[in-house]
């Protein structure tokens, strides 16, 4: 999981995918079509988290007992919110922290709660 993180976010961060997210962002509300297909583009997203967790499962990395679709939401909200939060709107509170750092706390703190017993 910290080998995925580490690979979405310089693609998140980049000045060009930061620059339409704010684009996006700003005009979801007021645009129907703009609204579904960033609904659409989030379940997608959401979705390959939890076929991801499903695979780490069923090779014994995770627990089996878990709400899967809940644990994907639960992890794509966090770093979407740590990206919004640190592009988007500008938190400098949270400007030096590395890629190696975000992957390793976003996943120990998850992953901790789901790793076999």
């Amino acid at each position: 999981m910290p080998q995925l993180i580490r690979r979405v976010l310089p693609i998140v961060e980049s000045e060009q995918v930061s620059g339409m997210m704010r684009v996006i962002i700003s005009e979801v509300s007021r645009n129907s079509d703009l609204s579904e297909a960033a609904k659409s583009l989030v379940q997608r997203i959401v979705g390959f988290l939890e076929r991801y967790l499903r695979i780490q499962s069923e090779k014994g990395a995770i627990r089996d007992d878990i709400d899967f679709a809940l644990v994907a939401q639960f992890f794509a909200g966090s770093l979407m919110g740590f990206v919004v939060r640190r592009f988007l709107v500008g938190d400098l509170s949270l400007a030096h922290y590395s890629h190696e750092e975000i992957a390793l706390v976003l996943t120990r703190t998850m992953l901790d709660g789901i790793n076999p017993h």
